[in-house]
């Protein structure tokens, strides 16, 4: 049960912080509002299998829309420009 709280603290105190940088910029949305915008902002992995020993996965940040994107860019949050890419070993 305190771990509960102490999450639910943290996250009351995160939201908190996220408004009030944003708010500095007029940006008033609700938190409903942001958390909608910041949920089109999305990243894609595509997997592909080499062999049956190894597979690539790439990791793709898809462009945010334009409110995500003033969000992201007033939070100090930099887009991922590069491509990500992982050669796992399977069993």
């Amino acid at each position: 049960m305190e771990g509960h709280i102490n999450i639910a603290i943290i996250a009351y105190d995160f939201v908190h912080y996220i408004r009030t940088k944003l708010r500095q910029h007029h940006i008033h949305d609700s938190w409903e509002s942001i958390q909608k915008e910041l949920n089109s902002w999305k990243r894609t992995m595509v997997m592909l299998s080499k062999n049956r020993k190894r597979r690539i996965e790439l990791l793709v940040d898809a462009e945010p829309e334009d409110l995500s994107r003033h969000i992201r860019n007033h939070m100090g949050l930099e887009k991922s420009n590069h491509l990500v890419k992982r050669v796992v070993k399977l069993r």
